[in-house]
């Protein structure tokens, strides 16, 4: 007997968060090989709030998870900068304030590092495994539809 992937044992509406997740990073990352990211950014804010809110209601914690699982699957999305914006978009999808935050950091040989934040409802929902010790440059509030 075939093993059945992973994937198909959740329930349909489990499996439509990476689906959603792994789409929104292709666009973003193509975005991004080919885009400056301030013209990525002002493009997604329009698109956000020219569409309708999403149909599926899911938790800032649940759209995290989606969006990291895509990540695995997506060449070029396993970046902080790619995850996070598609975090923040699926979220303002769903109704939910949310910032996105770029930052810096020294490492230990002294060379600049940047990393890329989602905070929603008061805690980071991507990216937050090291992200205190980056200091915000770069804040993008996004607004619920």
């Amino acid at each position: 007997m075939r093993r059945i992937p992973k994937f198909f044992l959740f329930p349909r509406s489990e499996r439509d968060h990476p689906v959603r997740a792994t789409f929104e990073l292709c666009l973003i990352g193509f975005g991004l090989q080919f885009l400056l990211l301030r013209t990525l950014l002002m493009a997604r804010v329009a698109r956000s709030f020219a569409g309708q809110r999403g149909t599926w209601s899911y938790s800032p914690d649940q759209i995290g998870w989606a969006v990291s699982v895509a990540a695995r699957h997506v060449p070029g999305g396993g970046t902080c900068l790619p995850q996070a914006l598609a975090t923040h978009v699926l979220l303002e999808r769903e109704g939910y304030a949310a910032r996105l935050h770029i930052g810096v950091a020294k490492d230990e040989d002294g060379r600049l590092q940047a990393h890329a934040w989602v905070e929603s409802l008061g805690r980071v929902v991507i990216g937050g495994s090291n992200a205190g010790r980056y200091t915000p440059v770069l804040a993008v509030d996004g607004e619920p539809r």
